[in-house]
C-alpha cells in the first residue's frame, strides 16, 4: 500500500496488520526494503551465483529460481537449453545445498 505518508498513525496500525500488505511511501522511500523482502519470501525465490573454475564467483548477475526447481538440470535449462546435453559435472556448495561439494 502506497502513499502511507498522507494517512494517520492509526490507520497506518490497522494497515500493518493486513496479511500480505506492505505499507511503502514510494516519493519519500519508506519501507521499499520491506516490500521486497516480501516478494522474495511469498514468490519462494533464490539467487545462484556461478564460479568457473580458477575464478572468483560472479555476485553480480544470479541466476534466479523457484526453491522448488533449483536442480543443476533447471539452472542449466534457465541458462541455456541446450547446455543441459553437453554439461559434464557441477560443485554445489552454501547453506542450502544438501550435501557438501
Amino acid at each position: 500500500m502506497n502513499k502511507i505518508d498522507e494517512i494517520t498513525i492509526e490507520e497506518l496500525e490497522c494497515i500493518c496488520k493486513l496479511p500480505n500488505s506492505v505499507p511503502v511511501c514510494a516519493m519519500m522511500n519508506w519501507n521499499l526494503e520491506g516490500i521486497l523482502k516480501l516478494m522474495w519470501k511469498k514468490l519462494d525465490l533464490i539467487r545462484l551465483y556461478t564460479k568457473p573454475k580458477g575464478e572468483i564467483p560472479d555476485f553480480k548477475e544470479p541466476v534466479i529460481l523457484p526453491r522448488k526447481k533449483c536442480t543443476i538440470l533447471d539452472f542449466c535449462r534457465n541458462i541455456h537449453r541446450d547446455l543441459a546435453e553437453n554439461f559434464k559435472y557441477a560443485m554445489v556448495w552454501g547453506t542450502s545445498a544438501k550435501h557438501t561439494p
